[in-house]
């Protein structure tokens, strides 16, 4: 026996739609419609994007870091800089909880809190 035309379409709306569970309690769950899921999940591409290749407006930690260090980082390229600020960064974090030890009772600000 064949469905009719107008069955399937009732039947692929109500994939989409509030369906009810449970007539005789009531209970009522709503799923999102095609268009919903597809505007998410293109904002989630686009915030991904924008991570990957962020706006010329944006400046990278790599631009940062050689407007600050000028010529000194002139001769290195892009992947040993990005190397050195993750050592420096790794360092400041080492000192920096070091010295709220000492201050702190053995303890960093984020043991502490």
């Amino acid at each position: 026996m064949e469905a009719s035309s107008l069955q399937l379409i009732r039947q692929k709306n109500r994939l989409f739609s509030v369906e009810e569970i449970n007539p005789s309690v009531e209970i009522k769950v709503e799923r999102p419609r095609p268009e919903a899921l597809i505007v998410k999940q293109s904002k989630t591409f686009e915030n991904v994007l924008n991570n990957i290749f962020p706006d010329k407006q944006e400046e990278t930690r790599i631009q940062k870091a050689r407007l600050i260090m000028g010529d000194d980082v002139k001769h290195l390229s892009d992947e040993d800089l990005e190397v050195f600020l993750t050592e420096f960064q790794y360092l400041i974090d080492c000192w920096l909880d070091e010295y709220e030890r000492r201050v702190f009772d053995n303890k960093t600000l984020r043991e502490l809190i």
